[in-house]
């Protein structure tokens, strides 16, 4: 019972740990860009434009990018406490990306997509 307590608590832990740095990667996401010149269709639309999958994940992420500029692309990977764990810069003419996630231990990650002042976080789970 001891353990099985420990285990609970500890994810509760990593929920909010996770649930914190969201919020600190959307608001400096948010706090970045010139919000006063967004519409909420933009926001909507810029919502569709990186597609991550499959989610739960095993031993491979993929993601799909929608647009196609001159600019290169950053991906970061960060595991529930906020250690960076995964860095590449794409190509600009890079619309997939596969990243090989076999080393990544279980758990819940955050994938952090970024292309000039485009920026986009997604929680991803590795079964």
């Amino acid at each position: 019972m001891n353990g099985l307590y420990r285990e609970m608590k500890m994810k509760k832990l990593q929920y909010i740990f996770g649930f914190l740095l969201m919020v600190s990667i959307s608001f400096t996401a948010f706090a970045s860009n010139d919000s006063d010149n967004i519409s909420e269709t933009e926001i909507r639309k810029d919502a569709e434009l990186v597609k991550v999958y499959p989610n739960p994940f095993a031993s491979s992420l993929n993601l799909e990018l929608g647009w196609n500029t001159e600019e290169s692309t950053t991906v970061r990977i960060f595991n529930i406490i906020g250690k960076q764990i995964f860095l590449k810069e794409f190509e600009p003419s890079s619309l997939s990306i596969h990243v090989d996630t076999k080393e990544f231990e279980k758990g819940i990650y955050f994938v952090e997509v970024k292309n000039g002042n485009y920026m986009d976080t997604q929680r991803i789970i590795k079964k």
